[in-house]
């Protein structure tokens, strides 16, 4: 069976025919995933809006994403196979909905709710259409710390960046079953964008006397955390393929932003095609065959897409 973004041409005809595509696109008209799948990419949103933090379902049928489509920023979901689908909203309402996370059985989205004055606080919902009506909230903002980039682990654990309003620094903490918090101890001053996996917690993070960003990997049974990249200074949005061998992130090389593919085992590195100027935001399918990623257009207009990252034989495409 082939992959739904089989890639047969040369690269640059691909990002030739995706340009022209753009050009003649109708602004708001989301184009089919047929006209990328060609090429190696596949658009899971073509709009006006912000599309942002995008995120795979467990079993690969989905992907979770946030837009400001209706004046505010609300969840949606959108099947993860080619044609033109159309996302279904998940919440919409009070405040802005961002950094869904999947629980591991794929029935749940937690997720960030920014309220108005920039407090963030963690809820919960079904990964269904409408199912924000049914949202609860687990962790509330106060006047000195508030919540935000839920990620939760196989086993079912829901972690979150917890961030002290008072002494401006973050930390990883682990959400206990009575809404609760269990601090883990990382040394370190600032943490985002978790991402556990059966190897560790992959963090973004900035330490004490260097606020240049980095990733790192936090073990939560033996509460140890190390540096992921010797040479990880300047990268940030680190996510692990799930057979742990490639590492995706964000870094600026040459002056652009490029979302770079570690091949942890040979040391190597690939950069992942640029369509139009600004990808970030990476996260591997299930499978460990494909990412999804955001790329800006231009200003208030930014866009989900998938790139096909290893062929059917297992090998990773020539992405320089």
């Amino acid at each position: 069976m082939k992959s739904l973004w089989q890639n047969d041409l040369p690269l640059m005809l691909g990002l030739t025919a995706i340009c022209l595509l753009v050009i003649s696109c109708v602004g708001g008209e989301q184009l089919p995933w047929s006209y990328y799948q060609n090429y190696g990419f596949s658009s899971v949103t073509f709009t006006d809006d912000m599309n942002c933090n995008p995120v795979w379902s467990p079993d690969g049928k989905r992907i979770a994403f946030s837009s400001d489509r209706d004046g505010s920023f609300d969840l949606w979901l959108v099947e993860a196979r080619p044609g033109n689908q159309q996302p279904v909203q998940v919440t919409s309402g009070f405040g802005d909905d961002q950094h869904p996370a999947w629980s591991p059985d794929g029935r749940r989205l937690s997720f960030t709710r920014w309220l108005p004055g920039g407090l963030g606080n963690i809820y919960v919902c079904p990964a269904e259409e409408n199912g924000g009506t049914q949202a609860r909230c687990l962790l509330e903002a106060d006047s000195l710390r508030q919540y935000s980039d839920p990620a939760y682990d196989l086993a079912g654990n829901l972690y979150c960046v917890e961030e002290d309003l008072y002494w401006n620094g973050s930390r990883l903490v682990r959400i206990t079953e009575d809404n609760s918090t269990e601090c883990l101890f990382l040394g370190l001053a600032f943490v985002w964008h978790p991402k556990p996996t059966e190897h560790g917690v992959v963090l973004s993070a900035m330490v004490k006397g260097n606020m240049t960003p980095s990733i790192w990997l936090f073990d939560p049974e033996r509460e140890i955390t190390k540096p992921l990249l010797a040479d990880s200074l300047g990268c940030w949005l680190g996510t692990l393929s799930p057979d742990g061998r490639y590492l995706a992130y964000n870094a600026r090389v040459g002056g652009s932003m490029k979302i770079v593919v570690r091949d942890l085992q040979q040391n190597t590195v690939q950069y992942l095609p640029c369509l139009f100027g600004a990808p970030e935001g990476a996260s591997w399918s299930p499978c460990g065959k494909h990412l999804c990623f955001v790329d800006r257009l231009n200003e208030g207009q930014i866009n989900v897409f998938v790139y096909t990252f290893l062929s059917e034989k297992g090998e990773p495409r020539a992405l320089n």
